[in-house]
């Protein structure tokens, strides 16, 4: 399915949501009805929510037949997302649309009454604790990191029953340890092939020695005249001699063997400044495929 084949959505928003966010994780976000990931991506919000109630709920919005009935029905899920605990919750609140069956209907009604029994059953040190643990969870911008975070702070508050249910049922030790491993990466714990995730510094040493060479590397490459300055001696009796004082100063300043340096090196430059710059230009893009491999 392409993105143009949602309501609301043109050639300019399809272009937009894929350029953000690729073209797979926009078409996840419609289908979640994720209006943060919409948001983020530069739509307004209430132009996010049009489209995922339609994408979500086709249906049901055409229940609302009218402007007035329409208008009636946006003031309803603003009252009910102003009793939200987070942006989050908010937004899934506004994206709802009309249930046309009756079991739907019925199910949706136990979950609102389970959570007002459950909220009313907290003391107010419980409840405290609670608007504390979704608070930190919307400063945090969301994400599955701080929705782990929230699940431990809804455990040790030993909110587990009712709607909380399912986070009865984890592990203790277990939610800590992803909470420990998310906490070097950034991004999604499955962002789909378009979505960026990054390995935190200090997560992966081998990692960081790679991505060090590289940084190196690059301000070399960047600095190719300068490079060969340093190298260029008037005691150098050849080219051969160049070379090889090019190759010790790249390994020294970047840490890479000299061997992998050599390896990177032109055997047909056409002068010193060409085997200067092609051997760093070579080496970085060398570099470069090394921390990508590191990094998948």
């Amino acid at each position: 399915m392409r993105l143009e084949d949602y309501w609301g959505i043109g050639p300019k928003t399809s272009e937009q949501l894929a350029d953000s966010l690729g073209t797979e994780r926009a078409i996840e976000a419609v289908e979640s009805a994720d209006v943060r990931a919409l948001v983020d991506a530069g739509l307004h919000r209430g132009r996010a929510t049009r489209i995922l109630r339609r994408a979500n709920g086709e249906a049901g919005m055409d229940v609302l037949a009218t402007s007035d009935t329409r208008s009636v029905y946006d003031d309803l899920l603003a009252l009910a997302a102003g009793g939200a605990l987070t942006a989050h919750a908010a937004d899934r609140i506004r994206v709802l649309t009309p249930l046309a069956d009756r079991d739907a209907v019925e199910a949706r009604l136990d979950d609102v009454t389970a959570a007002r029994e459950t909220w009313a059953g907290l003391d107010d040190a419980a409840r405290e604790r609670v608007v504390a643990a979704f608070d930190a969870y919307d400063e945090a911008g969301g994400g599955d990191r701080a929705a782990v975070e929230t699940a431990i702070a809804l455990r040790e508050a030993d909110v587990t029953s009712g709607p909380f249910a399912a986070i009865g049922a984890l592990d203790g030790e277990t939610l800590r340890d992803a909470a420990d491993a998310l906490a070097d990466v950034r991004g999604a714990i499955d962002p789909g092939p378009d979505a960026d995730i990054d390995v935190a510094r200090g997560a992966d040493d081998e990692l960081d020695r790679r991505r060090e060479q590289l940084s190196a590397a690059r301000d070399l490459s960047d600095a190719a005249f300068d490079v060969l300055e340093s190298v260029r001696d008037g005691s150098l009796r050849d080219f051969e001699a160049l070379q090889s004082a090019t190759i010790d100063h790249v390994a020294a300043e970047t840490g890479v063997d000299r061997a992998r340096v050599r390896a990177a090196a032109p055997d047909d430059a056409l002068d010193a400044a060409d085997f200067v710059s092609a051997t760093l230009r070579d080496l970085e893009a060398e570099l470069e495929a090394a921390v990508e491999e590191r990094e998948a």
